[in-house]
């Protein structure tokens, strides 16, 4: 019989991952709307932040400063950790605070769990937390108001964090991504990241011939500075 979570009178454990490493003591399950969510979090935050100095995982267990206990919120994004494996993030060992939680939340999950998973995120000093309501098409920007949890609409907000503004689409809950272009879970999402990876280049490539454009005017002009110079001696 498995062994029981470890409890503690001053803090209450976290039942949903109670496991450390090597020591499955509750296996994860997921929904498929849950499943699909995260990864297309995951894969939407990773598109937007490609280039970035930053990790975005999903389900990876985050311990805050100070806890033993850990939760593994469905996306994470940690700066500073780009191309970094981590089996869990322990904050004390990195220093580093996330800059983004998110909590895809199923109908089967009460206010107290997700409450204190989320008091701990904000606690460590996460200055974005979410959560994303699948089945209502709805999110919640959450946040730490006089010690208090407390929950706003986040629909039409653009996250800093992982640039991108949660929105609606045929009454969808969508990401309105770098270029205006709103995906949802239900779209090809490899499709969506080849795109913007296309439209990344083209912006580039933009970049490039305007730069090159500037540099073959600058030469003309200091060619002609020359050549006035020349007819004045």
């Amino acid at each position: 019989m498995p062994a029981s979570p470890p409890f503690d009178d001053e803090e209450a454990p976290e039942y949903d991952y109670p496991h450390l490493p090597g020591e499955e003591l509750d296996p994860i399950m997921e929904s498929s709307p849950h499943a699909r969510w995260v990864a297309f979090l995951v894969t939407s935050a990773r598109s937007s932040l490609a280039g970035l100095d930053v990790l975005v995982s999903g389900n990876t267990p985050f311990v805050p400063s100070g806890s033993k206990y850990h939760t593994a919120p469905d996306l994470i994004v940690i700066p500073g950790m780009g191309g970094r494996d981590l089996g869990r993030y322990v904050l004390d060992e990195h220093g580093v605070v996330p800059s983004v939680c998110v909590e895809v939340v199923s109908p089967s999950t009460g206010w107290p769990r997700l409450e204190r998973r989320y008091r701990r995120w904000l606690e460590a000093g996460v200055p974005e937390v979410y959560a994303i309501y699948p089945e209502r098409h709805m999110v919640h920007r959450i946040e730490l108001v006089d010690g208090e949890i407390q929950r706003s609409m986040a629909l039409g907000h653009h996250s800093i964090g992982l640039k991108l503004t949660f929105t609606l689409v045929n009454d969808r809950l969508g990401l309105c991504c770098l270029g205006g272009r709103v995906v949802t879970p239900d779209d090809d999402v490899y499709a969506f990241v080849d795109a913007e990876r296309q439209r990344a280049d083209a912006e580039q490539a933009r970049a490039d011939a305007e730069r090159q454009r500037a540099d073959a005017e600058r030469a003309r002009a200091d060619e002609l500075a020359a050549e006035l110079e020349r007819l004045r001696r």
